[in-house]
């Protein structure tokens, strides 16, 4: 991966939310680094450092998967007057006003709460 790859990679998926913050932080300081290296250096510089960040960038076509399915919205469930997360079963409750939020606070599941009981 050179140094322009790497730069894009996390671009996408700073946009695209497919990443934790501990990646966020990381690739934020890489980037920092780099960019306080002369120009003239930082080819050698990457050739060093690409091996670490090759594993840190490292995702898997599955984990890519689950995200891009956890952003299409998906009703939750429904038990007599609760409502439930149909991914992780968190019990969304009115009296702290995560009833009708738009994502899941556990697991990030996009949620549609049209025609919602």
């Amino acid at each position: 991966m050179k140094y322009k790859e790497f730069v894009d990679w996390c671009n996408e998926r700073a946009c695209d939310g497919r990443w934790d913050i501990e990646t966020a932080i990381f690739c934020g300081r890489v980037i920092d680094f780099m960019s306080s290296v002369p120009f003239w250096k930082r080819k050698i510089i990457w050739e060093k450092l690409k091996n670490k960040v090759a594993i840190v960038v490292s995702v898997t076509n599955a984990q890519i998967k689950e995200i891009t399915e956890r952003q299409i919205p998906r009703k939750p469930d429904y038990e007599d007057n609760d409502a439930k997360c149909p991914v992780c079963g968190h019990e969304f409750e009115n009296n702290v006003n995560d009833w009708g939020c738009s994502f899941c606070q556990d697991c990030g599941q996009q949620l549609d709460w049209s025609d919602s009981e």
